[in-house]
């Protein structure tokens, strides 16, 4: 135990307890709680039947979503404010745009230091939202982009956000605990449902414009004449489901491709994977692909900004997001190949992830930041 962190207590704000929302969150609260804070991981929607485990460090405000909208949040505001004041708090880490909004309001009164972490280009498009930001961010206030990309962004804006307040750190993957949970190879084809000969395509997010899954069906299109028996699976669900399905059945890929549907730990089944596609117009540091490669599996990636640096580590082929032809050349180029070569590529990913996105170097990088936060108002060591 620290002795300089010993009672100190740390606030981690959060929209709701989704896997794929809470991910950050958890890996931040187990690297704060081994340097020894008190740290309580709190959420503005659901409850404690939300999660598949212990609930101990969580606290649920239960509120409803149409009061986190618009001139309704006050109430959402009103009852952070006062769960902060009652529990004395040291700092808040908050993430996303309307935990962090809500923060902004209320630190005014509670002139507590915070850590606003941003995951991801264009939550801050609108401009109200650039006002409010510009108007209420204090030098209390220290923000952390997932991606100098996101960072780029978020300081172009002029809208409080700035060299001097806005960090990076890279989300982390513990890959040891990834690695031991994750299914082999034929268990998570056989949950799938793909058989052990077929060579699969995957990919995960959910199922909405930005993750651009249509391109890479229409990939799929291409290049099953010529290769019947490749597969495509996609885990995840959102209002796209419904046009997915039918693009699907236009094309006449039934037999080849999967809509998995949603998964809690999606990470679970990567292994099911020969070659992970990630075709998203817009991403922070995408976790889904970290876990991807963590299980060794090399990928395709959509060359937007956000996932250059990436693509630079891993050596991995990109593709122009929106370019059908472009991406079932790549997928073809890799039936084509030989599976040694995609087993070393995979090998290849799985290095380079573990030596810059270690969930060692992520701790560390947050805990710096709140030293330095608490310090700054007499609470550090």
């Amino acid at each position: 135990m620290n002795k300089e962190t010993l009672g100190i207590k740390i606030l981690q704000l959060q929209a709701n307890p989704a896997y794929a929302q809470r991910y950050v969150g958890d890996q931040i609260s187990r690297c704060l709680e081994a340097a020894g804070y008190d740290v309580t991981t709190a959420f503005l929607e659901g409850d404690e039947h939300d999660l598949s485990k212990d609930a101990e460090n969580y606290y649920f405000f239960g509120v409803p979503k149409y009061f986190l909208k618009g001139v309704l949040r006050i109430f959402a505001a009103i009852l952070v404010y006062r769960y902060i004041k009652k529990n004395k708090f040291d700092i808040v880490i908050t993430h996303r745009y309307k935990p962090i909004n809500i923060l902004l309001y209320i630190d005014r009164l509670l002139k507590l230091p915070v850590i606003g972490i941003v995951h991801a280009m264009g939550d801050y498009d609108r401009k109200k939202r650039q006002k409010v930001t510009k108007k209420h961010i204090t030098e209390k206030w220290s923000f952390v982009a997932v991606s100098k990309q996101v960072k780029e962004y978020m300081v172009g804006l002029n809208s409080g956000f700035s060299e001097k307040n806005t960090y990076v750190i890279p989300n982390g993957v513990d890959i040891e605990s990834l690695e031991r949970r994750q299914y082999g190879r034929s268990e998570s084809r056989d949950l799938l449902g793909v058989s052990p000969d077929s060579f699969v395509f995957g990919a995960v997010g959910r199922l909405v414009p930005v993750k651009n899954f249509d391109t890479l069906i229409r990939a799929m299109g291409l290049i099953v004449p010529k290769y019947p028996e490749t597969k495509l699976v996609i885990i995840g669900d959102g209002r796209d489901k419904s046009k997915l399905e039918l693009m699907v059945r236009e094309l006449g890929l039934e037999k080849n491709t999967i809509l998995a549907g949603w998964k809690e730990e999606a990470f679970l089944y990567v292994k099911a994977f020969d070659v992970f596609v990630i075709p998203s117009l817009s991403e922070g540091t995408p976790l889904v692909l970290l876990e991807a490669m963590s299980g060794k599996v090399p990928a395709i990636i959509s060359n937007i900004p956000a996932l250059a640096d990436l693509i630079e580590l891993t050596k991995s082929d990109a593709f122009s997001p929106q370019n059908v032809g472009e991406l079932a050349a790549l997928m073809s180029k890799v039936l084509e190949g030989n599976a040694d070569d995609i087993c070393k590529k995979g090998e290849y990913c799985y290095e380079q992830i573990e030596a810059e996105y270690s969930i060692k170097k992520f701790g560390d990088s947050y805990r710096s930041i709140v030293e330095k936060m608490l310090c700054e108002v007499g609470r550090g060591g």
